[in-house]
């Protein structure tokens, strides 16, 4: 038997309780909706292994519609936010309950469709302005900062570099961003056609802008997700790939840091946030997720929650690297 857990909240009830599925049921749970679900009473105790109440809410005025979350490595117990586009070019600094600790500004760039952020590996922010909802953008960017000294000492930040991109294959939507081993990767939206249609990974080459054409972003891997690609993030020891939706969180095990990051099934945990966004693992020592919705909820993810699930995967493929100049 295989269990898909469901987290959010509903009118009148903060958690929600979860039951077993057979696994004959399973891929119409994720594509179609999950499970019942009955409602518990409020709690905020987020270990307990079958109960779940919305963590926090954010408490910055002006972020109004939430579209990314990273954790800092570097100042303990805080997470940078991003707005979506229409808003000012801004960085966050809250604490995981939404609480406000300084807004930054970032000099020298707009906030056209400001989609998810990231933190690479020398602490460098990168703030992904991929967002193309009608897939006409003839390129779209990176924007590269260094992480603040003083997460609250609000003020105004240089923009250390703009990466320029174009899609191999043309143009497409995405709102998923994450970083490894000096590589900056992207996952795409994905078409609302779930029957046909895969979404991809795509490393980006890490170049400034200058004067010539923008580089090509190459599909190096490919999965079929049951819903639209949101958010992403890697653990800090990259072993395992946070990939949000609208309606599941997959988790996909590396064996090595080597590895493709499709090469396993994932876990999948079924949720329930009215417009998923943003998501990142926390580093305060539970790895639990936390999750942020366009409406300003904060959701937490007790790691035994996600752990608990049974792999599956309705489908992946890597692309090897004699293929990856002919994909599609």
């Amino acid at each position: 038997m295989h269990t898909v857990k469901r987290f959010g909240r509903r009118r009148g009830a903060a958690s929600l309780r979860c039951r077993p599925l057979g696994w004959l049921c399973l891929a119409a749970i994720v594509a179609c909706g999950g499970t019942d679900a009955r409602a518990a009473a409020p709690r905020d105790d987020v270990s307990a292994a079958n109960e779940y109440a919305a963590y926090g809410r954010l408490e910055p005025r002006a972020l109004r519609e939430c579209s990314g979350l990273a954790a800092s490595r570097r100042h303990a117990g805080m997470i940078w936010a991003i707005n979506d586009s229409g808003n000012r070019p801004e960085l966050f600094a809250i604490d995981p309950r939404g609480r406000s600790l300084g807004v930054f500004d970032l000099r020298g760039v707009e906030n056209i469709d400001w989609e998810d952020v990231a933190l690479d590996d020398a602490d460098h922010l990168i703030v992904a302005d991929i967002g193309d909802n009608d897939a006409r953008r003839r390129e779209v960017r990176l924007i590269v900062v260094a992480e603040p000294d003083d997460p609250r000492q609000s003020g105004a930040i240089r923009t250390e570099a703009v990466i320029p991109f174009r899609y191999e294959g043309g143009p497409r939507d995405a709102e998923a961003i994450f970083a490894w081993g000096g590589e900056l990767y992207v996952i795409d939206k994905q078409p609302l056609s779930l029957l046909t249609a895969t979404t991809t990974l795509f490393r980006v080459p890490r170049e400034a802008a200058g004067s010539g054409p923008p580089p090509v972003a190459v599909a190096v891997e490919r999965y079929l997700f049951a819903g639209a690609v949101t958010a992403a993030d890697l653990s800090a020891d990259g072993r395992t790939l946070l990939v949000l939706t609208y309606t599941a969180v997959y988790l996909f095990e590396r064996p090595d840091a080597a590895s493709p990051f499709f090469a396993r099934p994932p876990r999948i945990t079924r949720i329930s946030c009215r417009q998923a966004e943003g998501a990142c693992f926390l580093l305060d020592g539970t790895r639990d997720l936390l999750i942020a919705n366009e409406s300003r909820d904060l959701f937490r993810i007790p790691r035994p929650w996600y752990e608990s699930e049974q792999p599956f995967a309705p489908g992946w493929r890597f692309i090897p690297a004699a293929e990856r100049k002919a994909a599609p």
